[in-house]
Parts: structure tokens; C-alpha cells; sequence
């Protein structure tokens, strides 16, 4: 593609593009997967970042969503949302799902939770919420999933987002849809939960209490 005098200079990312798409014939559409950096140094880098090029129009091509995994979990080195941007609207569900996987890897997670919403993959869905830490987040999703009668994820949702779901909210939600059942477990689970800490910060203050001098 380049020659060996070629190479070794500073090779923009428009040259690169156009050698590549040059190369295939111009009939792809999936090459705009471009590197973080600006700029190509030196030509290992040039030569790794062509070779994953190849590689990945080769997965798209031939629909191959398992070895493209494979391929952008081992080398991450490159514009991974335009690349979800770009398989987002595949019309296979597994490339759809590597583009929600890429914008939750760029904590982009608006955009993950709802490319996975729209293809009802409701785990990744929750996955996701719970991997963001953001409580408005993961009862966002809970709301989703009583508003679209869907208990089940309701329930799967209040323990894969345990740490940031308010119990008031769960419990209203419960009340409110009437499936107050559905909350039940996580209820009890939260009432032994708060009632442990009450018990041990009683017994930590009483042995405290007992531990002071006797002043009489």
C-alpha cells in the first residue's frame, strides 16, 4: 500500500483512509475507524492500525459479529464510537449490540441503555445502568420497565441496580403499578439490610458506653 520510503514519514489519517479505501476498491462503507491520535509516527503503528482495519471490514463483510468482538476487545487503540455509530443500525442484532457494548466502554451510557432497549435486551440494558453508578439512571430503566408492563425486569433491575435504587422509589413504583409482589423481595432484603447496621451501630454504641469510666 505504501512504499518503505513512504512509510516511515508522518502519514496523515485522510492519507491512510484513502490508500485503504483505494485499496478495497472503494466499495466499503465501514472503514472511518480512525485512531485516537492524531497522526501516524512511526510505521508499527501505521502497520498494527492497517492490519485491524483489514480485519474489521473482513468481520463486517462477512457478518462475522465474534471474531469482531474478539478483534476490538485485543485492540482498542481506535474511534470506538464512530465505529457504534457506524453498527448501530445493522440490520444482524449482534452488531447491534457491539454498538451498544462500544458506547457503554465510552460511558456513553444514554446511548448504550436505549440501542439496547430498542432491541429488548433488557440484561444489557440493566448491565449498563448499573455499571454507570448513576442513581437517575437505573430508576430511569425501572420506570421503563413498569410503564411497559414488563415485572419481570422490573424485579431482575431492583437487584442488578441495587446500590442506586432508592427503596422509596421501588416501593412507590410497586404500589402505583400494582405489583407490589414484585418489589416484596427486594423490600425484605433492604428492610434486613438497614435493620443489620441499625443492630451492629446500637451494639457499637452500647459497648462504647460501657467502656467509659465510672465517673460515681
Amino acid at each position: 500500500m505504501f512504499s518503505s520510503n513512504n512509510i516511515w514519514h508522518r502519514v496523515t489519517l485522510d492519507q491512510v483512509a484513502f490508500q485503504l479505501d483505494k485499496k478495497l476498491g472503494g466499495t466499503t462503507r465501514y472503514i472511518i475507524v480512525l485512531p485516537t491520535f492524531d497522526s501516524f509516527s512511526y510505521a508499527p503503528d501505521c502497520i498494527e492500525w492497517l492490519k485491524q482495519a483489514f480485519v474489521w471490514t473482513k468481520r463486517l463483510e462477512e457478518e462475522d459479529y465474534e471474531s469482531l468482538r474478539e478483534s476490538i476487545d485485543s485492540f482498542q487503540n481506535f474511534d470506538q464510537v464512530t465505529l457504534a455509530k457506524q453498527i448501530e443500525t445493522h440490520e444482524l442484532l449482534e452488531f447491534r449490540r457491539i454498538a451498544a457494548y462500544l458506547y457503554r466502554l465510552n460511558r456513553q451510557w444514554e446511548s448504550s441503555i436505549a440501542l439496547s432497549k430498542k432491541d429488548s435486551l433488557y440484561k444489557d440494558a440493566m448491565d449498563a445502568a448499573a455499571a454507570s453508578g448513576k442513581q437517575d439512571i437505573a430508576e430511569e430503566l425501572l420506570h421503563f420497565f413498569v410503564e411497559n408492563d414488563l415485572k419481570d425486569c422490573f424485579t431482575a433491575c431492583l437487584y442488578t441496580c441495587y446500590e442506586l435504587i432508592r427503596p422509596d422509589v421501588a416501593l412507590e413504583l410497586g404500589w402505583r403499578y400494582r405489583i407490589q409482589d414484585m418489589a416484596m423481595p427486594y423490600m425484605i432484603q433492604v428492610v434486613r439490610e438497614y435493620t443489620t447496621k441499625v443492630n451492629e451501630l446500637y451494639k457499637a454504641h452500647k459497648e462504647s458506653q460501657n467502656k467509659k469510666p465510672d465517673t460515681a
